[in-house]
């Protein structure tokens, strides 16, 4: 079950080809994070209300060296999560899986749902001892006032819901921001109440120093796109997850503001 699962998961999503977060709404024993694992790049943190599910999925994934590089576990309680806004590509649920019923907040679990291409994809293939019923998944879904589509067949009862791309979010896609040179993102979401949303990679080991006035970063389509030392680098914009990386050898860069910007980006590359 836990097999067909991950593969249908990853398959409909994209995810067995592409890297990013995964988040695990309801981990159970943490055996549909495993097979995902198994089966993708992505990397994946989970929560879950039940200690003893918890203590025996951290063993278990010990045991497959998966625990810690791969896969964490946290306690928590699914109607109020601990973590930032947009921390997830892809948002699953063992619990809905395994036990049949939907526990928790559904507006918490989208609220995890990176914008620009973001997809939650809950529910539970044939053959899974506690069938999960269509009705109680579509309330529970309509009480977290989401748009969704259910697909029922020989898959399985799927629920898959997607966040599109903010509404008023800008983009700085040439070194200037646009073929004008406006400096100027044209973002209308900016406001006076901003928190930071993730730190971290890619750190400065690949950057060229900032006093030395390199190519400033690109934005588009919820990719950040960082040119560093020889090399370009793209990550998540909403969660930091290092999506690719080019070595481009003697391509940097320094005294950019008497040079002309050596990257850009466009809707496909």
């Amino acid at each position: 079950i836990y097999k067909h699962a991950a593969k249908y998961i990853l398959e409909q999503t994209g995810y067995d080809r592409k890297k990013g977060y995964c988040f695990v709404f309801g981990a159970a024993k943490g055996r549909l994070a495993y097979e995902i694992a198994k089966r993708s790049d992505l990397y994946l943190f989970a929560t879950e209300q039940d200690e003893n599910n918890i203590n025996s999925a951290r063993n278990n994934l010990l045991n497959a060296n998966m625990y810690g590089n791969r896969i964490v576990l946290h306690k928590g309680f699914l109607d109020k999560l601990r973590y930032n806004d947009y921390a997830a590509t892809l948002v699953i649920s063992d619990t809905i899986l395994s036990q049949g019923k939907c526990i928790g907040s559904a507006s918490e679990m989208f609220r995890m749902v990176r914008p620009d291409g973001g997809i939650a994809l809950v529910g539970q293939p044939l053959g899974c001892p506690k069938k999960l019923n269509r009705t109680h998944l579509e309330q529970w879904l309509t009480a977290g006032n989401l748009k969704y589509v259910i697909t029922e067949d020989g898959n399985g009862l799927w629920a898959r819901i997607e966040r599109g791309p903010l509404p008023g979010a800008g983009q700085w896609t040439k070194m200037w921001g646009d073929l004008g040179n406006t400096a100027c993102s044209l973002d209308k979401r900016i406001t006076d109440d901003w928190r930071v949303l993730w730190f971290g990679q890619p750190g400065p080991r690949i950057l060229v120093e900032r006093h030395a006035r390199s190519m400033t970063a690109l934005y588009k389509n919820g990719k950040w796109i960082i040119p560093g030392a020889h090399r370009v680098t793209c990550v998540d914009a909403y969660n930091g997850a290092r999506l690719w990386q080019l070595k481009v050898p003697d391509s940097s860069r320094v005294g950019i503001n008497s040079d002309a910007g050596w990257v850009t980006v466009d809707d496909d590359n």
